[in-house]
């Protein structure tokens, strides 16, 4: 049974009368599910056919929902305040200003990052409105490679588990608020997975043109962030291995050649860059030197991958288990897939955390890896939706049930949806902009503590290229941050949990203090004004 014209009319009543309550028991959490349910009754028309265009809508409708509820970067949530995407932000802010990356601003993610955020900044210089779109973007692409991915191994209605891995993937401690590096970068990974497994499953060479945009691919990462390429070594390693094997080493490394082309097509730009700023050196010490030796804990390897896999099985136990899943169904299937699943997971893996450092976020990379877990699951629980079938339970209903469960447990699950019930009021950075929104032209300084999202709120450029404190243990960044106190050269500073030393900050007043609640953490903020 396909849905029809009334079956929607219904399922839109619904959604609107849903709303109304909602709207009538000002209920914020409510009102959030109600504007996701509508959106769900819109799947069940992309859900009729499963032809080329409308499995596309499908796919695009599903990541709109999940990025609207679960990102806090959506227009649902009052502002996104994870201190690395308020980082991002005000960088690729900067750079839209005319300021050059390292050199005039300081952090340490790739260039690409914070281009992109230049684009973000754009489209809505005092919101994360832009990065909402890039996210919906982002998830798209990442959620029809997926897509292609598993029609490999099942038939189109695979399509049907695309919900419920958005509600894995999104509502994931690893997914974190929204806007990271490792969000925009699935796709990309997931192309070159792609590309891998298709070449596998029909027995055919990857082409000389999918080789170069396998580089590309790895530039992308490169210059986004270079733990990434992890991946792609186990890649080429296990492509090498596979051509030693066919004896095919000669047109190996022609592929390699083409692969190296595609690298360097986008590595010139950013160079050149770099090059005619004049920050190519600082390019160098700051994202290689800086995250290679100064951004990494003095630990052992095998401490350090250790501490790797509890921050796996804390804040993504689902992807654990799917790859666990996968490589046991690979493993029965054919052979050769799953040593080239299991080397570019391990691979993948080992470069993330051979640092030891292990933010949740890190191991939202391996999301690339959860359509094969998924093919396995899909495969098993098969039988329940053919016994579903039997019953005559009709597509409509079970597709609305589906979606219904999904949203309500992306509400449920998510660490962020507790974010949407405070209003932009009662956050210290609308707070704080009250006041300085007051001064002609103001300057701000983060003191101290990562961007708690102050420059975005009040759109401003930082003047000092250390304009907030970082986790990397750089001793200019505190005696900069100092320097600019101490001699009172900005207006305002912010302040966390700790006031500003006494030695340094009699040119100051504090004209407004706010608390809030930070990833399970209170924090008391502080706004400090210059003297005149």
């Amino acid at each position: 049974m396909k849905p029809n014209a009334k079956t929607l009319c219904v399922f839109s009543i619904l959604s609107f009368a849903f709303s109304i309550l909602s709207f009538i028991f000002t209920a914020p959490d409510a009102i959030a599910f109600a504007f996701a349910f509508f959106g769900a009754v819109l799947l069940l028309y992309a859900w009729a056919k499963l032809n080329l265009l409308q499995s596309r809508l499908f796919i695009l409708i599903t990541a709109f929902i999940f990025i609207t509820i679960c990102s806090k970067s959506s227009p649902l949530y009052p502002f996104n305040d994870w201190v690395d995407a308020n980082c991002f932000f005000t960088v690729g802010k900067s750079i839209a200003n005319g300021k050059t990356l390292y050199l005039d601003i300081f952090e340490q993610k790739g260039p690409l990052l914070y281009f992109l955020y230049a684009v973000a900044y754009k489209i809505s210089p005092t919101t994360f409105f832009g990065v909402y779109l890039l996210e919906i973007a982002s998830s798209f692409a990442f959620l029809l490679i997926c897509y292609k991915t598993m029609l490999l191994f099942c038939s189109k209605k695979v399509i049907f588990a695309l919900p419920v891995l958005s509600t894995i993937i999104y509502c994931a401690p690893a997914f974190s608020h929204g806007g990271s590096a490792e969000e925009f970068s699935l796709p990309i990974i997931a192309l070159v997975l792609y590309i891998g497994l298709k070449s596998l499953i029909s027995n055919k060479r990857i082409s000389f043109i999918q080789w170069m945009i396998i580089g590309v691919s790895a530039s992308v990462v490169l210059w986004t962030k270079y733990t990434f390429l992890g991946f792609f070594i186990g890649f080429l390693l296990f492509f090498f291995c596979n051509a030693i094997k066919k004896k095919e080493l000669k047109h190996f490394f022609i592929s390699m050649v083409l692969f190296i082309c595609g690298m360097v097509i986008l590595s010139i730009p950013v160079l050149l860059y770099f090059i005619f700023t004049g920050a190519a050196s600082d390019l160098f010490s700051v994202y290689f030197y800086g995250n290679m030796f100064l951004y990494p804990k003095d630990t052992s390897i095998g401490t350090n991958l250790g501490i790797g896999l509890v921050s796996v099985l804390k804040n993504f136990p689902a992807i654990f288990a799917l790859i666990i899943c996968g490589s046991i169904y690979l493993f029965k299937k054919e052979r050769r897939i799953f040593y080239f699943f299991l080397l570019t997971a391990v691979s993948t893996f080992l470069f993330v955390y051979a640092g030891g450092r292990k933010f949740a976020y890190y191991s939202f990379i391996l999301s690339v890896f959860i359509p094969l877990g998924a093919v396995f699951a899909y495969k098993k629980l098969k039988r329940l939706t053919n016994r579903l079938k039997q019953r005559k339970c009709s597509k409509t209903i079970l597709t609305f049930s589906l979606f219904a469960v999904c949203i309500t447990l992306s509400f449920l699950t998510s660490l962020n949806t507790p974010l949407l019930k405070y209003s932009k009021e009662e956050m210290p950075q609308f707070i704080f902009n009250e006041t300085i929104s007051q001064t002609e032209n103001p300057t701000l300084l983060n003191y101290g503590f990562l961007d708690g999202g102050f420059y975005t709120v009040s759109n401003i450029v930082p003047n000092c290229k250390y304009f907030c404190g970082l986790n990397i243990p750089y001793d200019e960044i505190e005696k900069t941050q100092n320097h600019y106190v101490e001699n009172g050269l900005v207006d305002f500073v912010v302040t966390r949990d700790e006031k500003l030393p006494e030695e340094i900050s009699s040119r100051y007043k504090i004209v407004s203090t706010a608390d809030f609640k930070f990833e399970k953490k209170h924090f008391t903020y502080y706004l400090y004004k210059k003297v005149d």
